[in-house]
């Protein structure tokens, strides 16, 4: 299971259609993982459900993919890979992405995203920074997204920021 949960991009079916219609790609917020975020498995260990996989059986036109990046939680204060330098990333990793030795063509057709929590944000920075990218394919990316499933992104913020945003105000800061 750890190989699935890597970060980067990963091909979860479908993707070899070079005559897709579309792309799907999910991403996991704070604490996720590329493959356990969406994975469901029952007490026993006896059943596992991957929805994205089971959507791919679906949608057998679609081209199904999961994105996934550090997204630990670390101590204020502590070096991490900013908000701004992750949607780059997953910008960069679409836009280089390749099964068996061929590119993908991502911006070429239709582009949604399915995200979790800190997820819907990696993607509207893709979106923001890629609009103010001069390199090419980016603006071709960002024009393929025809929609965004957002569950329980943090669209204003989240409490634990607005906390420590007041925690900061008040409590000396020592060097």
């Amino acid at each position: 299971m750890m190989e699935r949960d890597q970060e980067g991009l990963h091909a979860i079916c479908n993707v070899e259609h070079a005559d897709r219609m579309a792309d799907l790609v999910f991403v996991h917020g704070l604490g996720g993982a590329a493959h356990s975020t969406w994975l469901y498995q029952s007490q026993d260990g006896t059943k596992d459900y991957f929805w994205p996989e089971e959507l791919g059986r679906e949608l057998e036109h679609v081209g199904i993919w999961s994105f996934g990046y550090a997204a630990g939680i670390t101590k204020m204060g502590a070096p991490g890979l900013m908000l701004e330098q992750r949607g780059k990333n997953l910008a960069a990793q679409l836009l280089n992405a390749e099964v068996a030795g061929c590119d993908v063509g991502f911006g070429s057709r239709p582009l949604f995203f399915v995200t979790h929590s800190m997820g819907g944000l990696v993607v509207k920075e893709l979106i923001v920074s890629s609009q103010l990218s001069q390199l090419t394919g980016y603006s071709e990316l960002v024009e393929a997204i025809q929609g965004i499933v957002f569950c329980g992104t943090p669209h204003r913020g989240s409490a634990f920021a607005s906390a420590a945003g007041t925690l900061g105000k008040v409590l000396p800061v020592s060097g």
